[in-house]
């Protein structure tokens, strides 16, 4: 099964796919944001300065940088489900995705959005406190993120494949709608 997860920063799409990949077994979570920040904290050569410079403005690092960084780590995947979050953030990574995908012959099978308000998400990111969580930089997040995710949902929702969830209660509860979404698409027991 291979299912991404969209939302805005802070929306839970690390927790949720975590949570999920832990109830489901033999099951990885690749954070597109998560290796892009290793990647600029490792310091080692011109891409870590590249992607460094992007973070720290809050912007997005383009996608030619994404996704030589992601096809090398889905590459070396061997677990039966994986679930991504955040690798898609523009319309252009939707082909580009697919096209990863498509050489490890693993298509898309499910895409969850956290819905979340304004509200919730910096009331989350000021209290995560990572360095990169100021507000001018959560802003230029959020803008990017409105900017950007219209066209997307779009596509996956045509494609039949897309699920909203609302991101704005407990983990618990929006664990409980995932695991509910997947019972009724996937012949999966959960245990």
């Amino acid at each position: 099964m291979t299912i991404l997860f969209l939302g805005l920063s802070g929306s839970g799409k690390d927790t949720q796919a975590e949570l999920l990949a832990e109830k489901l077994g033999n099951a990885t979570v690749i954070s597109t944001g998560e290796i892009l920040r290793q990647v600029a904290k490792s310091g080692e050569g011109e891409l870590a300065n590249k992607i460094k410079s992007y973070l720290d403005k809050g912007l997005w690092v383009p996608d030619e940088l994404v996704y030589e960084i992601l096809g090398n780590h889905l590459k070396k995947i061997t677990y039966k489900h994986i679930f991504l979050s955040g690798a898609v953030r523009t319309s252009s990574q939707v082909a580009l995705l697919d096209n990863e995908l498509e050489k490890l012959q693993r298509p898309l099978e499910m895409v969850i959005i956290l819905d979340v308000s304004r509200e919730e998400v910096f009331k989350r990111l000021i209290a995560r406190g990572r360095s990169d969580d100021e507000v001018e930089i959560i802003e230029n997040r959020i803008k990017e993120f409105e900017k950007n995710i219209s066209p997307i949902l779009e596509i996956y929702e045509k494609r039949g494949i897309l699920f909203r969830v609302d991101g704005n209660r407990s983990i618990q509860a929006i664990h409980e709608d995932i695991l509910d979404i997947i019972k009724k698409h996937y012949d999966v027991n959960f245990s």
